[in-house]
């Protein structure tokens, strides 16, 4: 497997071992942002996977999504969750992508690079969006308890075997995105602290 961050082989299992080790608290934390998605909104989602934050609670606020999956049998199974016209299912790399958003959803996929790439992918999303747009974002942070340490480890492992991942460590994604202009307008934790829900703007564009 030459590509990274290439989930086409977990794909059909991705959903269940989430499900096993975080119950609903992952999704839940995701869709708990929705709310900071504004009203008739051009929507990126980046890394989506499975789809399952294509629920009605977004469906209904928005103008259209584009939904850009690079595993193509992740993307095979969002397309089978969500039959909505106003979903535009693209199979691509993000980093090939242009346009313009009033609101990008990246959950879980600014861990999946290392501190290099984390920038120029930051710097990608920062490019797609306009001036009044919002980021959001739900991922992990650096952990501070034991177990979140070693469950972490564990993640980090496994996908570097099964998806190729870049990262060899999660790196600290909030800093990062402030660093390059993002000013953070909503923020809650789940997982005592091991996630956290955030809504970014940019201070200047």
């Amino acid at each position: 497997m030459s590509q990274k961050n290439q989930f086409d082989r977990v794909a059909t299992v991705y959903d269940g071992l989430s499900k096993l080790v975080f119950g609903s608290a992952l999704i839940n934390a995701q869709k708990k942002n929705l709310v900071n998605v504004p009203l008739s909104a051009n929507v990126l989602v980046v890394g989506g996977g499975s789809g399952e934050i294509l629920c009605d609670d977004l469906l209904n606020k928005v103008k259209y999504i584009d939904y850009v999956e690079l595993s193509a049998k992740m993307l095979r199974k969002a397309k089978a969750r969500c039959n909505s016209t106003k979903v535009n299912f693209i199979h691509a790399d993000i980093a090939e992508l242009t346009g313009s958003y009033d609101a990008v959803v990246a959950n879980f996929f600014l861990d999946c690079f290392d501190a290099e790439s984390l920038e120029e992918m930051v710097m990608h999303l920062k490019s797609l969006m306009s001036p009044n747009a919002v980021l959001l974002v739900t991922d992990f942070k650096q952990p501070q308890m034991l177990w979140h340490k070693v469950l972490l480890a564990s993640m980090l492992k496994f996908f570097k075997h099964a998806s190729n991942l870049e990262a060899v460590k999660l790196q600290p994604i909030r800093q990062k995105l402030k660093v390059a202009g993002f000013r953070e307008h909503y923020l809650s934790f789940g997982l005592r602290g091991f996630v956290f829900t955030a809504a970014f703007k940019l201070v200047n564009k």
